[in-house]
């Protein structure tokens, strides 16, 4: 029986062995563990950090997709200004035309008329016709000189909004790549 109880004993004291082994073991892993934790803490940290600002980076360009959509828009009005320009330039050009041929027409009419006073009546007519057509031109000219204006001035908006579009678009560029270096 003593033979027993010291081969119990000897079974106890290498299991009390072990189990110290094994205390010993677990109290470095989690040692490790806490260090390890306390390291990543300011990686963590940062980590939430770049998500917020990577999170305002995706509103900011969603704002900057938002306004280039509305200069692309103020664009293509400006280009439809400028066909209507266009257009309005070519009526002029050809009233222009009606309106050297009217005063040639003019011309030969007073040469018939010649003394003639129902001719120079007609004549008169004629006259006061191309005087109102060259009216009609002059306020023709006259819109077609505002409508450059309009556009001109339009056109400088949008280039001036275009030229910030880019430069806030080349900033969230770079903030981007930026972002991208840091993770």
């Amino acid at each position: 029986e003593k033979s027993a109880i010291e081969g119990r004993n000897e079974y106890l004291e290498r299991e009390n062995t072990r189990l110290k082994s094994e205390l010993h073991e677990e109290v470095k892993k989690r040692e490790y563990a806490e260090r390890e934790s306390a390291r990543n803490a300011p990686l963590t940290a940062r980590v939430g950090k770049l998500a917020e600002e990577n999170e305002m980076v995706k509103n900011e360009s969603e704002n900057l997709r938002s306004r280039v959509r509305r200069y692309e828009a103020e664009s293509r009005h400006a280009a439809s200004l400028e066909l209507e320009r266009d257009s309005l330039r070519s009526e002029r050009d050809k009233y222009s035309i009606e309106n050297g041929s009217l005063r040639a027409e003019v011309h030969q009419l007073r040469i018939s008329a010649n003394g003639l006073n129902e001719d120079h009546s007609i004549l008169q007519n004629d006259l006061k016709a191309a005087k109102n057509l060259n009216e009609d031109l002059k306020d023709a000219i006259e819109k077609t000189k505002n409508t450059n204006m309009e556009l001109n001035s339009r056109l400088e908006e949008v280039l001036r909004d275009h030229k910030e579009v880019e430069l806030d678009l080349n900033r969230t560029k770079t903030a981007n790549d930026k972002l991208r270096e840091d993770q």
